[in-house]
């Protein structure tokens, strides 16, 4: 923890870092260049250019949120994050969005303004987002918008797709190898 600065109720810290456990045991951490907190509201922090990261449910995959202003419930595990929010899973997905709700302690995200995302082969954008489940369910929600880069159908070369204008036609027929000369004497 940083310098300490005192006024009236609030209590402003410089670059705090604050990590716990969810109910079922998964570790999350949370780190901001500043941190207010009311003596008189001790378990509610405003958070100023926050970094959040916690494990999913999987026990593999972690997600790490940015977010330039947010307000932490340490009670309730809970981080409602506003401006600039950029999350990242582990596992190459990325998202960006403008507002977002996430309940530490049951591993899921929500927002009601607009989403993009990065798959690993496109882009997706929506009104609204859900991530329940620890993260095993995805709903997006309003003019869903699905731009994929390849199905992963192989691209063939030109020169296979272009075929000549007169090729020719063969019956089926095989001719037979013949041990003949074809200059008879």
């Amino acid at each position: 923890m940083g310098n300490l600065v005192v006024s009236g109720t609030k209590i402003t810290m410089e670059t705090p870092h604050l990590a716990g456990y969810t109910p079922d045991r998964r570790p999350y951490e949370v780190w901001a260049k500043t941190a207010t907190q009311d003596v008189t509201d001790p378990d509610h922090v405003d958070l100023r250019t926050l970094r959040a990261k916690v494990l999913m449910e999987d026990q593999t995959t972690t997600i790490t949120l940015d977010a330039r202003n947010g307000l932490m419930d340490t009670k309730q595990q809970l981080l409602d994050l506003h401006k600039d929010i950029f999350l990242q899973s582990s596992t190459g997905y990325e998202a960006r969005l403008s507002q977002a709700f996430v309940d530490i302690g049951k591993g899921e995200v929500t927002s009601d303004e607009h989403v993009d995302v990065k798959l690993l082969n496109g882009t997706l954008s929506s009104d609204r987002l859900r991530i329940t489940g620890g993260g095993e369910v995805v709903r997006f929600e309003g003019n869903v918008v699905m731009n994929l880069d390849n199905l992963g159908e192989p691209e063939q070369p030109a020169s296979a797709s272009a075929a000549p204008e007169s090729a020719p036609v063969h019956s089926g027929k095989t001719r037979s190898p013949s041990t003949k000369s074809g200059n008879p004497k």
